[in-house]
């Protein structure tokens, strides 16, 4: 508003009514169409009719204009400062580590000091093109990680549109690298020490994502029900708690754990320090180098799990429950493998109950 000039104070419907001499007519607000965000503070919206003069109207309809502009202006940086910012106070874990690895990968792709509105979908494209070791699967995260990104600043208003809303995201390529039995026999086998041993069976026994293997505490253990129990609060997307229970093999390495490790993280290093996703994964390469196997991933496990409760004949719901998740859908999309076992899907035509031994590639169907 222009010195002198009449701030509206009432709030209400959202029509400006313009007097006699400029022609009397009703418009829609931009008020409701155009929140603002940031530091520039909303102007108060009119009642139900306001009555303005044409130098009026104008100096409000420009003070809008100016609101957009700023927040049309966002530069890229500062609105991934900002989410990242926030998304430290709210979320911890490999999410957030993922989220902030793709958004400063882009901002080193794409022009310095772009603003949001700037941004295209062929800047996106030409990133991920450059990204020559990212598989399918990764590329569908970056896209994913940048909606994630865009979306909070338009609901938090720093921004008025997501700029590659309907952004067409590869199709990602299924995991197929779970560990199986006789692998996980020679891992064990072949440990280097007994915490190595003891985290590839946890992982073996309970199914358990790798960052619960790595946070599950003392007390966090519930032996009266055989199971240990992880708070919403520090559990993978902090909604619900999340219950990993217990094989009688994992148990006895808890209650064996429960001796030596005090109030912190059960799986320890041979140092006595707590897992970290770098010494992990290093170790699980070591291993693989050593048995001479192609792929080797800590997570190969959960995998390996649900295959295996699939293959008892537990039923999905069941093998989902077990590994954390609400539903079966994502057990069916990524982790269950049945194509995999041509005995178990040969096995369930039988109605004897028999397991039918299968062997060799299937064939292609005659046409």
């Amino acid at each position: 508003m222009e010195a002198g000039t009449d701030a509206p104070s009432q709030k209400g419907s959202s029509m400006i009514a313009f007097d006699g001499t400029s022609g009397c007519q009703s418009l829609p607000s931009r008020l409701d169409r155009e929140p603002v965000s940031g530091p520039v503070q909303d102007p108060p919206q009119p009642a139900s009719s306001l009555t303005l003069n044409a130098d009026q109207a104008a100096t409000l309809l420009r003070l809008l204009d100016t609101q957009r502009e700023l927040r049309t202006a966002t530069p890229l940086h500062a609105l991934v400062s900002d989410c990242l910012l926030w998304r430290e106070g709210k979320r911890s874990g490999s999410g957030t580590k993922r989220l902030t690895d793709f958004l400063k990968s882009l901002l080193t792709a794409v022009p310095a000091g772009i603003a949001v509105s700037e941004l295209t979908q062929d800047h996106v494209f030409g990133w991920l093109a450059s990204k020559t070791t990212w598989n399918a699967t990764t590329k569908r995260n970056a896209i994913t990680a940048l909606n994630t990104l865009f979306n909070w600043g338009v609901k938090t208003k720093r921004i008025t549109e997501n700029p590659i809303a309907g952004i067409e995201k590869p199709k990602a390529t299924p995991r197929r690298d779970f560990v199986r039995d006789q692998e996980h026999a020679l891992i064990v086998l072949t440990a280097s020490d007994q915490q190595g041993k003891d985290l590839v069976e946890m992982a073996h026994e309970t199914g358990a994502r790798p960052q619960e293997l790595r946070i599950m505490a003392a007390r966090h253990v519930d032996l009266a029900n055989h199971r240990i129990v992880i708070p919403a609060a520090e559990a993978k997307g902090r909604v619900r708690d999340r219950v990993i229970y217990l094989s009688p093999r994992a148990e006895e390495i808890v209650r064996r754990l429960l001796q030596t490790c005090g109030t912190g993280p059960l799986l320890r290093n041979a140092d006595g320090q707590p897992w970290t996703p770098n010494a992990i994964k290093n170790r699980m390469d070591r291993i693989k180098e050593r048995l001479g196997l192609k792929k080797l991933r800590l997570y190969g496990y959960r995998h390996a799990f649900a295959h295996k409760m699939l293959d008892q004949k537990i039923d999905s719901l069941t093998v989902a429950t077990l590994m954390g998740h609400v539903d079966t859908q994502m057990l069916a999309r990524v982790y269950g493998h049945v194509d995999e076992n041509k005995s178990l899907l040969l096995s369930a035509l039988n109605p004897d109950g028999k397991t039918i031994e299968a062997t060799g590639t299937p064939s292609a169907p005659s046409q």
